[in-house]
């Protein structure tokens, strides 16, 4: 409860700090956006209000974005803009050089003004924006200079003696030149809202909802204030009406964003305790505004990612090109890792706010898909299992077909032959070969039956039979065996995945020594067969994919050490009724 309260007062703490600059910030620009405009203010003319309305407007939203790390950028530029708009103006202030210096300014205040529109759709400028920008600074700057050079200040509507360079006046040219601004203006417009179209194209929905109210507003400003110059050749009520609605926007945007952030408190209370992966997942898909959001649960026991189905996933490629977002315990141990669209990598804040708060539902829902993993694997298993019998039943037809009855058809006709021969001699030799092949088939199929459940391991237990076992395998092998005898099913389950250990240590390993320990404790039977061999075995591969399918069909698990030239530990974890 202390933490809670300390947490508490740290947010509200910050919470004051962020208001008091937001109002330090709203006030110089509201004492800027008088002062620059005060001649014109006291005439009482209208475009003067807006000027003041426009600069605090952005004052405001500049300082709303420049506390926050995804919008800092922006907000820089609303503050450069709110500097600049009653610049941009000149209200009020036709004397000297000022308005020459104002004209410069202008091209200034709109390139402040794109970019910050532009960085605000939170991802980095790309280069065709880059060249756009310096395009408008080369347009803006350059053409300004070049049509002061070519006309006089009175053919602006400016009193005569105004600063103007003037260097080479020419009333044609000047015209012209103001036509051709009046064009690049209106064709940077048309630009800049192709560059937004551009860019909304590859957000996410999430940033769409963010984005959209700024490049709408921003739009028909541009084309508003580009077509209004052209006509007129000044600022005028209109565009500035227009421009309003920017900063205007942008403020939309950030009630958006906190709307956002409320409905996430709202989602999160109305999510029935305990709910399982679907549930989980489809929360966050509604709240991240993204249907290919997929949440895969980490399953200890197995050490691998399982989909909310409980099916093994191999989550670094499931979520190639993707944006991860990994969740663990207060302990540092694996919860879920969320994937989602790349394009939200901008939003990463509150993406990580979202996963925080589900944190605990994440490791609720985790549980339920280690009981789905621990389900599939079951039934796969026991496919496997059913595919494994089958095979060996066809195995068995083969031997029995090649071997013993191949046999037993030779000690018939040899019984047959010796019944039609009169030479004694005959007879005896005859029946020696009938004799010799009958112990043959007899020996065959008590390697069959022994393959099959050696009777060495029903009379006498698990220690015996693996005695047997490893007196005919072609190494040196060290037993630790308990002697207490288990449940039947165990006992079998055990005996084979040890033969199958001991198989492919003498096929595959090129191992001198092999070590076999097999403890009891009481409700599982624990075997590890080690060996000092090459090392590298494959668990998928197809012997120790049986061993493992058979230890998990009965509810065990199997363990697979096996690093290159460092030999192979094989631990498998038995359950004893």
């Amino acid at each position: 409860m202390t933490v809670l309260r300390s947490r508490s007062l740290d947010a509200q703490g910050r919470q004051a700090g962020f208001d008091r600059r937001l109002w330090l910030i709203s006030s110089a620009a509201l004492t800027w956006g008088l002062a620059s405009t005060l001649p014109q203010l006291l005439l009482g003319d209208a475009l003067a209000v807006l000027v003041v309305l426009v600069t605090a407007a952005f004052g405001v939203v500049g300082g709303l974005l420049i506390f926050d790390e995804n919008t800092a950028s922006a907000g820089r530029a609303m503050l450069a803009a709110c500097v600049l708009a009653p610049l941009n103006t000149g209200v009020g202030w036709d004397v000297g050089p000022v308005p020459f210096v104002l004209g410069i300014t202008e091209g200034v205040f709109w390139v402040a003004l794109c970019q910050g529109i532009l960085t605000f759709q939170r991802s980095p400028l790309q280069w065709p924006e880059r060249v756009f920008l310096g395009a408008m600074w080369t347009s803006f700057i350059g053409g300004q200079l070049t049509w002061s050079i070519v006309s006089r200040p009175e053919w602006v509507g400016l009193p005569p003696d105004t600063w103007w360079p003037a260097l080479v006046p020419d009333l044609d040219a000047s015209t012209a030149v103001q036509g051709i601004l009046g064009l690049l203006n209106v064709a940077s417009a048309i630009v800049f809202c192709v560059l937004i179209g551009w860019r909304a194209s590859a957000l996410a929905r999430l940033d769409h909802r963010h984005s959209s109210p700024v490049a709408i507003a921003a739009a028909v400003s541009a084309i508003g204030a580009a077509v209004a110059w052209t006509i007129t050749g000044r600022v005028t009520v209109i565009d500035q009406a227009l421009l309003l609605g920017v900063p205007l926007a942008f403020a939309v945007s950030v009630l958006r964003a906190r709307l956002l952030r409320a409905e996430l408190g709202t989602a999160l209370a109305g999510l029935a305790h305990g709910a399982g992966p679907d549930a989980v997942e489809a929360l966050l898909q509604e709240l991240l505004r993204d249907d290919t959001t997929t949440v895969y649960f980490w399953v200890t026991e197995r050490s691998l990612y399982v989909g909310r189905d409980g099916r093994p996933v191999d989550s670094a490629n499931e979520g190639a090109g993707r944006m991860r977002l990994p969740v663990a315990t207060s302990d540092g141990e694996p919860v879920a890792v969320v994937t989602t669209d790349a394009a939200l990598r901008s939003q990463r804040q509150y993406l990580e706010t979202v996963v925080s708060a589900v944190r605990p539902t994440l490791e609720n829902a985790r549980l339920q898909a280690t009981v789905r993993a621990q389900l599939a694997a079951l039934r796969d298993a026991q496919a496997r299992v059913l595919d494994v019998g089958l095979l060996e039943r066809r195995r068995m037809e083969r031997d029995l077909h090649d071997g013993a009855q191949q046999r037993l058809l030779s000690v018939a006709s040899s019984i047959g032959l010796a019944g039609v021969q009169d030479d004694g001699t005959e007879r005896r030799a005859t029946l020696d070969r009938a004799g010799g092949d009958l112990r043959v088939a007899l020996r065959e199929l008590r390697d069959l039956a022994h393959g099959l459940h050696p009777i060495v391991l029903t009379r006498d237990g698990l220690s015996p039979a693996i005695d047997d076992v490893v007196s005919r395998l072609p190494l040196e092998a060290r037993l630790d065996i308990d002697t207490v005898r288990v449940d039947p099913a165990a006992e079998a389950t055990a005996y084979f995945v040890i033969c199958e250990a001991l198989t492919n240590v003498a096929k595959h390993a090129g191992a001198l020594r092999v070590t076999v320990d097999a403890h009891f404790d009481g409700n599982r039977l624990t075997l590890e067969v080690t060996d000092d061999g090459v090392g590298g075995a494959d668990a998928t591969g197809y012997g120790l994919q049986g061993l493992v399918d058979r230890v998990e069909t009965i509810g065990g698990h199997v363990e697979l050490t096996s690093p290159p030239m460092r030999g192979t530990r094989l631990t498998a974890h038995i359950p004893c009724r």
